[in-house]
């Protein structure tokens, strides 16, 4: 039995020895591909960066551009073309501690669940709530078609 048992323990240290070489030479060869993936496409993540901080800029700008058209304009309109929009949103102007003591008070929208109590304060005339329209740019997704529908 012990001569068995010394054969096993043989197998399995080669079995062991075998295993662990494998997974040296995977971990080498995705070291080696991560490495040799990140040369190849490293300028497109830096190309990729830099886009994505224009397309940013970009809408941030287009977006403050629309709000200042719309609110220069007599007529209000909201479509103003190309894909650019404007809609108004309603805007609650509160203090927190005051609603959490509302909420409190009345039993509603405890822990102050903001959504819930926003719907509540734009159905009903709390005192310490104040609302406001605000000016809202929108941006179409397909900008080639929105180029195409305006000259």
């Amino acid at each position: 039995m012990n001569e068995e048992l010394k054969l096993m323990v043989v197998r399995l240290n080669e079995a062991r020895r075998i295993a662990e070489q494998f997974k040296a030479e995977l971990a080498a060869s995705h070291n080696d591909l991560e490495i040799a993936w990140k040369q190849n496409e490293g300028n497109k993540l830096e190309a990729l960066g830099r886009a994505t901080i224009e397309v940013a800029d970009l809408e941030a700008d287009i977006r403050a551009l629309a709000v200042a058209a719309y609110q220069n304009d007599p007529q209000k309109q909201k479509d103003l073309g190309y894909g650019v929009g404007i809609r108004i949103m309603t805007r609650l102007d509160y203090d927190a501690k005051t609603a959490l003591g509302w909420a409190q008070k009345t039993g509603l929208a405890l822990r102050l669940d903001t959504p819930a109590f926003e719907k509540v304060a734009k159905a009903s005339n709390l005192p310490f709530v104040q609302s406001h329209e605000e000016p809202q740019a929108t941006i179409a997704s397909d900008l080639a078609k929105a180029l195409k529908e305006k000259p």
